[in-house]
Parts: C-alpha cells; sequence; structure tokens
C-alpha cells in the first residue's frame, strides 16, 4: 500500500503540466468580450458579399461554412485545415489564419492555397480593419 502511494506521488510529480494558454488568448473570453465591432452586423456582411458563394451549405472549401449561424461556430477556436494557426484567435489577429488569407499573406504563416475571395477582389481595406478589430476585441459573437 504504502509503496504505491509513494508510486502514485512520484508518477504525479514527473507527469507534464498542462500548456498554458498563450498570453495573448490568456485575457479574451468571447462569451464575455465586448466590441463596438459587430460579428452579427459586421463580419457576417463580409462573409455574406464575399465568402458565402463558396463557403455556403453542400461542400465548401475546407469544410468551412461561413453562412448565417454557422460562421462564428466555425472559426472562432478551429484550427485551420491549411495551417497550424487557428481559424479565428480571439485577441490576436496576426495568429488568426483568416485574417491573413483574406489580407494575402496566409503562405508567410504556413499556409496554402490562394487568397481569399478565390478569384475575386479582394475583401476592401476597410472590412478588413473590421475583422482586425473584431479579432482583436476576442471576436465575440454578438
Amino acid at each position: 500500500m504504502r509503496r504505491s502511494l509513494l508510486a502514485c506521488a512520484v508518477a504525479a510529480a514527473l507527469a507534464p503540466l498542462p500548456a498554458a494558454a498563450p498570453a495573448w488568448a490568456q485575457a479574451c473570453n468571447p462569451a464575455t468580450a465586448q466590441s463596438p465591432v459587430s460579428f452579427d452586423r459586421d463580419i457576417q456582411r463580409i462573409f455574406d458579399l464575399h465568402c458565402v458563394e463558396c463557403h455556403g451549405e453542400g461542400e465548401p472549401p475546407a469544410n468551412l461554412v461561413l453562412d448565417v449561424g454557422h460562421a462564428w461556430s466555425n472559426l472562432v477556436d478551429h484550427v485551420s485545415m491549411e495551417s497550424d494557426l487557428l481559424r479565428v484567435a480571439p485577441g490576436a489577429s496576426e495568429k488568426s489564419y483568416l485574417w491573413h488569407k483574406v489580407r494575402g499573406t496566409h503562405l508567410t504563416v504556413g499556409g496554402t492555397g490562394d487568397r481569399m475571395p478565390f478569384d475575386r477582389a479582394p475583401v476592401p481595406d476597410d472590412m478588413i480593419a473590421q475583422l482586425t478589430a473584431w479579432i482583436g476585441d476576442c471576436a465575440p459573437n454578438n
């Protein structure tokens, strides 16, 4: 009995500690975050105008559905299929693959494929600024 307690204590002491969340993520909680940029009003509009033609229902590229009711839950805190980055990392646009993909900088962070939207005009700078602000404000579902 004493030997098994000692073995458990040693095993617990040697077990790796869970990895701490990165500093940029520790301060963000999308459930309680507030932002002047509204996901429903501003960010979903970007997707509706520039993305859902390809990333709607059915079999979208990268299994990424960005239509109303699906976009937020398919983006925030989900690892990209094309990069090691999260699709959207709350509080850190530079660590968010979506941000890189619409800016055309995705290849610099280990991504693949083309700038989004594919074969269309780029997302306007003012909309990218809204996306940047929303992600920086912890990507709330507001």
